[in-house]
């Protein structure tokens, strides 16, 4: 009686719907004769770097691995919160791990270490590794030992420019693996610090770390695990730590001198993990494929939400990525349907938003910015300082610069105050960006919103070049190249205006810009600092200050590393910084960062931008996090009618009984609420920046918008692609 009640009402609702209005986005007029419902296409301007969990650290990477390799958590999805919220970063899932708890403890470790927390993991049974290889197929089920290895090898690994500076962070307090001569008792201390028995691993921590902050660096994708049989078949990490007779300092040095920073990771081009999918191909500058693992411990398709026993409306069995740099190329594919979704250049916006047959989620906060970076002690292999090898330090000419060029303040303060930073987000961006003060921004906090920012003025730029090295940088001139990645058209503009606009200081001076192949090689060259002045982003590990700062401005952080910026004073305070528990004293340090970064100058924030998101519309499944990247696991498609929420074919008084079962409560029965029901309301990019309901962008609850689609359609072809209004 209550279903019956609750279907005559939702059917009131729909005939007085008629006179509801939504924005309704244009629909498809067709779909290509090569849609392949079980296929994801991605067209993308950069590839992969590595395939190494321990490895990656760029989101080109991150894609895949994080298709292949589950950690033993990851961040809960809560698609009831619509998809620009549905991606948690303060709550968490049971992965390759079933639970988890964390000890304060004070212990002494065999090392003198002081022991403050003791975090266990307890691992899930029978689940199994990929057969990385059908020619001989292998059986290998996930034990502890798989889980303590992979975290070991990823310490031990500890290559330059790597992620491995978190773990380090929270277990060891520090940010680096020690050499045998500066610590010989480093590799004991790795040794004790991931430990295992038969049900659980767990971590012994030397510092105090929130909670919050461990699971979530631990919840990324350096937290991928291998299996320990096949990673050693591959001539890695062998995961002894005996002494080499009865000499512990003995086996770190074997260790430290075979698998420590390797030129290229020994599992590089195999995959073998426990995710939804199985690597097929790699063929570097042109594509790479998984396929799904049938397999996979969490079954198929994926839950709708973590612990429920309700399932997906479909999965995807095969990915397929390619490189193609050329937007006009991502372009003509995205509108004909051979790809589902691509990069799309924030100045190319208008050429796909309302195209028929794409959606577009839009406006999210994004979490990563984007900045110019300076090198102080270029590496004379660089081919970017004009001429081979570089001028002797301190030397400037029309054909070169010195390595050193960027040491003196005068310089970098120059070159950030001749970048037009209000032209290039209008231009670049459509002024769906702002430009960030320093590494501490929007949505992290202690984010100082009084904090100074540089801007344009090529009279004060002026005044700062012929100030910097007393006069003689100015006198003689100088020549070498701005690299942004290839395909990246918003760095390349940001590159050449920056370029033109120094040149028409002096006409000694000859800046060039050169567009640079993503993972083959601007990754490298810039780990090797043979950059002298770089474009990159930044994009979260985990939301915390912490993360932006170290990476800036700590002498060991991932860029300031590659810049060889040093500032002993800044070093201290964000060391200071993540040992301060939240509150006023925390908030200070951050501030007083924030202030050195600017007197400093050792890179200048160009962006942080608006969130866009296109695709073709008959891909579901997308939902915005704000740290981790695509899950295509929760993936599907679908030529379903708009409104036909009973996904029969046809638009009917049924798809009325389903919205009714689903009205604005939780998900029940075989339809789920974030399935089929919730079928329209979330925010989209309609015309320019203006957003509003679009169709087939959930909003987390099922209501009369939802209502009113199916009415607008109702009657509609039981068959074929046509959706008329």
């Amino acid at each position: 009686m209550k279903v019956k009640t609750l279907f005559v009402m939702g059917f009131i609702v729909l005939m007085m719907s008629t006179y509801i209005p939504i924005a309704i986005a244009h629909p498809p007029t067709g779909y290509p004769p090569s849609y392949d419902p079980t296929t994801l296409v991605i067209d993308s301007i950069g590839e992969p770097e590595s395939l190494d969990p321990a490895w990656a650290y760029d989101t080109a990477s991150a894609d895949v691995v994080q298709s292949v390799y589950d950690g033993l958590l990851m961040y809960k999805i809560d698609m009831k919160k619509g998809p620009y919220e549905a991606g948690l970063v303060d709550q968490f899932e049971p992965k390759l791990a079933t639970e988890w708890t964390v000890k304060s403890i004070n212990e002494v470790s065999p090392e003198g270490l002081t022991w403050k927390q003791r975090l266990y993991f307890k691992i899930r049974t029978s689940v199994k590794f990929q057969d990385w290889n059908p020619a001989t197929p292998s059986l290998h089920i996930l034990t502890p030992e798989d889980a303590e290895y992979s975290f070991e090898r990823l310490l031990v690994q500890d290559r330059d420019g790597g992620p491995q500076w978190m773990i380090y962070d929270f277990l060891l307090s520090t940010y680096a693996a020690a050499s045998p001569s500066s610590d010989p008792n480093f590799g004991k201390k790795i040794d004790h610090a991931v430990e295992n028995n038969s049900t659980h691993i767990w971590f012994n921590l030397v510092s105090s770390f929130p909670d919050k902050t461990v699971l979530q660096i631990l919840s990324f994708t350096l937290g991928g695990i291998v299996e320990k049989s096949w990673a050693v078949s591959k001539g890695d990490f062998d995961g002894d730590w005996t002494p080499i007779g009865g000499n512990a300092t003995a086996r770190w040095e074997h260790v430290w001198n075979t698998w420590h920073n390797p030129a290229i990771s020994k599992i590089e081009g195999d995959m073998m993990g426990a995710g939804p999918y199985k690597f097929q191909i790699w063929n570097k500058g042109v594509s790479w494929a998984v396929v799904k693992f049938d397999d996979y411990w969490d079954g198929w398709p994926a839950r709708v939400n973590p612990g429920s026993t309700e399932r997906i409306g479909g999965f995807i069995t095969n990915i397929i990525w390619n490189y193609f740099p050329d937007w006009s190329t991502r372009r003509s594919r995205l509108l004909v349907g051979d790809s589902d979704f691509t990069d799309v250049d924030r100045q190319f916006r208008d050429q796909a938003l309302g195209q028929p047959g794409i959606r577009c989620y839009y406006p999210y906060n994004v979490l990563a910015a984007t900045g110019l970076f300076f090198t102080f002690d270029i590496t004379t292999t660089s081919p970017y300082m004009g001429v081979s090898g570089g001028l002797p330090p301190g030397t400037f000419a029309q054909t070169g610069i010195p390595p050193n060029i960027f040491n003196d303040i005068n310089v970098r303060k120059g070159f950030a105050y001749a970048f037009d930073y209000n032209s290039w987000l209008a231009a670049a961006y459509l002024g769906e960006g702002e430009q960030p003060a320093d590494p501490v921004i929007k949505g992290l906090l202690y984010d100082n919103p009084f904090q100074p920012k540089y801007y344009y003025n090529l009279g004060i730029a002026a005044t700062y070049l012929a100030t910097a090295w007393g006069g003689a940088l100015w006198s003689n001139g100088m020549k070498f190249t701005i690299t942004y990645n290839t395909g990246n058209v918003a760095r390349q503009t940001a590159a050449e205006m920056l370029a033109s606009n120094i040149n028409s200081l002096n006409s000694k001076f000859h800046v060039d810009t050169a567009q640079v192949d993503w993972g083959s090689t601007y990754l490298p060259a810039m780990v090797a600092g043979e950059l002298p002045l770089f474009i990159i982003g930044w994009a979260a590990d985990y939301p915390d200050p912490h993360d932006f700062v170290f990476p800036f401005q700590h002498s060991q952080g991932t860029f300031a590393a590659w810049q060889k910026y040093n500032n002993p004073t800044v070093d201290a305070k964000i060391n200071q910084g993540i040992a301060t528990p939240d509150g006023p004293g925390r908030q200070q340090i951050y501030y007083d960062l924030q202030s050195l970064y600017y007197d400093d100058v050792p890179s200048v924030m160009i962006v942080q931008s608006v969130g866009r998101h296109f695709e073709r519309e008959w891909v579901r499944g997308w939902h915005y996090h704000p740290i981790a990247q695509n899950m295509y696991y929760h993936f599907w498609k679908t030529l379903t009618h708009y409104g036909d929420a009973s996904g029969d074919g046809l638009v009917d008084v049924l798809d009325v009984g389903v919205l009714s079962a689903h009205w604005n409560g939780p998900p029940a029965g075989s339809l789920g609420y974030t399935i089929q029901a919730d079928l329209t309301g979330g925010d989209g990019g309609t015309s320019g920046s203006v957003s509003g309901p679009v169709l087939g962008i959930p909003d987390g609850v099922v209501n009369v918008i939802d209502v009113s689609l199916v009415n607008a359609y109702y009657d509609g072809p039981p068959q074929g692609p046509d959706h008329p209004t």
